[in-house]
């Protein structure tokens, strides 16, 4: 008699009755719908707040993607969950499993299918790229003109260009100069942008936009604010006292009251291309004003200071360095201009310790104020005691095209400003050479402003 062998377990069939498909497909459609209505609900905040137009086009592609991997995801994980339970092994069941291998059929399936989705998202994500960086009307519009907006960056400061298309009492371009970009709701803007020394990258998360800015090229990004469910948080007023504005916080409970005038937001901008030792302070912001005419009040203020610059040497200092027209903030700590920068000598207290420096530095001159000077057009002559080793730009007045330009009254006023610059607060207390009234401005301006002009002269003639 023939004795049937058991040459091990039988082939399994893989076909799943009716109820399971139902159930498979509700747990993949499902668990995806789940990841998808979460994430842009924003019930979980995956993303941060959408601050421009750029920024709703690429979450979209982005919420697409997400569905679309959640799909994946659970299909994945139903498949490893019905087969686990399906072809599980039976109690006391210690046999080998079956050999099952090779279906032209599904490895055909899976092949297609990614293939056909990654073209279709490919040509959905040059959609959306060229809906971000091509041209688009009216840029740069300001007073019904285009205005160029540069963008300069060099360790570790942000700085924006804008040609106003004015000139000054010389009949020389006025360009305005500022540490933070402005611009206003639904303005389209193009920067040009520029890096002095190193590679650096900008990046507005808010905005959705990044764009790396490199010495010897130009690059270029563009993006358009536009209103957010926040309200309005801050706001700019302007005094005789105080004519480039001062801002304020709004309360949490008028964000969204219009009878508040001049109202903006503010979202950060930073680097994210390692460029040295203050690279995680390089950072700025983008402020967006309300309307053109929120954004005009900042904006005209800031070309009439610069078609009529104050007569007063030290307020002309306080009002350069406050501008941002040179990157001093990005390294040094000055408290009276908010500044908190670390790889740079400290300023607090400059004026006091200005005279001992000039008095060892071997010049034969007892005035801080030449040693200050000298220490901004030839920085590298110095090394202030502690170990700084900070390769600080040489500020010249010889090119006025290249980035380390200052012209003789912008050092000046730094001078005048930084010889106020005591421990007690009193100018008076100054080491620098220079006389102050109690109200820490010079008692004799004009003299003061020669003293200052001789000691330039003296340091950059031949």
């Amino acid at each position: 008699m023939d004795v049937p062998q058991n040459h091990g377990p039988s082939r399994p069939s893989i076909i799943p009755s009716m109820g399971l498909i139902m159930a498979f497909v509700v747990f993949v459609l499902v668990g995806a719908f789940t990841v998808y209505y979460l994430a842009s609900s924003r019930i979980i905040p995956v993303l941060p707040t959408q601050a421009s137009t750029q920024a709703q086009s690429t979450d979209s592609l982005f919420y697409l993607l997400l569905g679309i991997g959640g799909i994946v995801f659970f299909l994945v994980q139903g498949l490893l969950l019905y087969s686990v339970i399906r072809f599980r092994a039976q109690p006391n069941d210690t046999s080998d499993g079956p050999n099952i291998h090779g279906n032209p059929t599904l490895e055909i399936v899976w092949t297609i299918i990614p293939a056909v989705v990654v073209v279709l998202l490919s040509g959905l994500s040059v959609v959306v790229w060229k809906g971000n960086t091509d041209p688009r009307p009216n840029e740069n519009f300001i007073n019904g003109q285009p205005v160029d907006v540069h963008v300069l960056a060099q360790r570790f400061k942000w700085s924006f260009l804008y040609s106003t298309g004015v000139n000054d009492a010389k009949g020389n371009p006025i360009t305005l100069v500022a540490p933070e970009l402005h611009t206003y709701e639904n303005q389209n803007v193009y920067l040009q942008m520029n890096a002095v020394d190193v590679i650096h990258s900008f990046w507005v998360p808010t905005m959705r936009i990044k764009q790396d800015v490199m010495p010897g090229k130009t690059t270029e990004i563009r993006f358009t604010p536009i209103n957010t469910s926040l309200g309005y948080q801050h706001a700019y007023q302007f005094s005789e006292d105080k004519p480039l504005g001062t801002m304020i916080d709004i309360p949490a409970d008028q964000a969204h009251d219009d009878s508040i005038a001049n109202r903006f937001n503010e979202y950060q901008i930073a680097c994210t291309e390692l460029c040295g030792g203050g690279h995680g302070e390089m950072y700025t912001k983008i402020v967006v004003h309300e309307n053109e005419a929120s954004f005009l009040a900042w904006y005209n203020a800031q070309v009439q200071s610069l078609i009529n610059p104050p007569d007063d040497p030290v307020l002309l200092g306080e009002q350069v360095l406050r501008s941002g027209a040179y990157p001093c903030a990005s390294c040094h700590n000055l408290s009276s201009l908010g500044w908190n920068g670390i790889t740079g000598p400290n300023l607090d207290g400059i004026a006091d310790r200005a005279g001992r420096r000039m008095q060892s530095s071997g010049l034969g001159d007892e005035s801080g104020a030449m040693y200050i000077m000298h220490s901004i057009r030839y920085s590298l002559d110095y090394i202030v005691p502690g170990g700084w080793s900070v390769n600080m730009n040489q500020f010249q007045n010889i090119d006025p095209a290249a980035p380390s330009y200052m012209p003789d009254d912008h050092l000046v006023g730094i001078v005048a400003y930084l010889c106020t610059q005591t421990s007690s607060g009193k100018a008076s207390d100054t080491t620098c050479g220079l006389e102050f009234g109690d109200n820490n401005l010079p008692m004799d301006m004009k003299a003061t402003m020669d003293q200052l002009q001789t000691y330039n002269i003296e340091l950059t003639k031949p």
